[in-house]
Parts: C-alpha cells; structure tokens; sequence
C-alpha cells in the first residue's frame, strides 16, 4: 500500500479530526450511512475507545461519536507507516489548537502484509 494512499486514508478517516477552527454544530444524526460516511474505532486518551463516523473529505473534517452529540474536531495529525522491509515515512499537518476547547489525542493504526500503520489525532471534543 503506498504512504501517500494511507496517508489519504488517514486524514479523510481523522482529519475528520481536524478543522479551521470553528465551532462543528451539534452531530443530530450521525453520518454512519453517509455516501462518504465510513465508521472507525479509535482510542483517546481522555475518552477512551470510541467508535467515531466520518462523512467528507477535507483534510480538517470533523468526525462524530456514535454514542452521542460529540464531535471530534482535529487541529492535528502525526501519520506513520514502515513498509515491510523499509523505512518509516511520516506526515504532520498541524495548525494551532483551538482555545477554549477540551483536548484530546486519539490514536489507531493496522498491521497487514503491506506493513505498518500508525496515527495521531489532536481533536477538540465539542459538545
């Protein structure tokens, strides 16, 4: 699997995670039946394992919790993925934290027979 792809993957799936710094309005519905709705679980330091529902494509997307009105509003993202038999190759993308926000820092990753993939979420938990 080629970084860039994983990498591609990784933000539309958590970038979701990220945004311009505006306030996301309340999740009403999630998107779990979105055309471009996918669901993932990740693990946070501050809320646990969660299941999260993307819906988009920008690099600051936000994501929502399936359990509730929560979203995760990313301001940052540390990518990583080691080929088997090669060298980790990695990604930031990073702008300043919102203020006023509760912060937390989500991680999840894979493991198959292209190698190995790791991210890092740096969300704002909005309610």
């Amino acid at each position: 699997m080629k970084f860039t792809r994983l990498a591609a993957g990784a933000i539309v799936a958590l970038a979701a995670l990220t945004t311009s710094g505006l306030i996301a309005g309340p999740a009403g519905a999630d998107p779990t039946n979105a055309r471009k709705g996918q669901v993932y679980n990740v693990t946070c330091q501050n809320l646990g394992t969660v299941e999260i529902a993307t819906n988009g494509s920008g690099d600051w997307t936000p994501v929502h919790l399936t359990a509730g009105n929560q979203v995760l509003v990313p301001y940052g993202l540390h990518v990583e993925f080691t080929p088997v038999g090669g060298e980790t190759q990695t990604l930031d993308l990073f702008k300043p934290a919102p203020k006023n926000a509760t912060l937390d820092v989500c991680m999840w990753g894979s493991d198959d027979s292209d190698g190995s993939f790791r991210a890092i979420a740096y969300v704002a938990v909005r309610p």
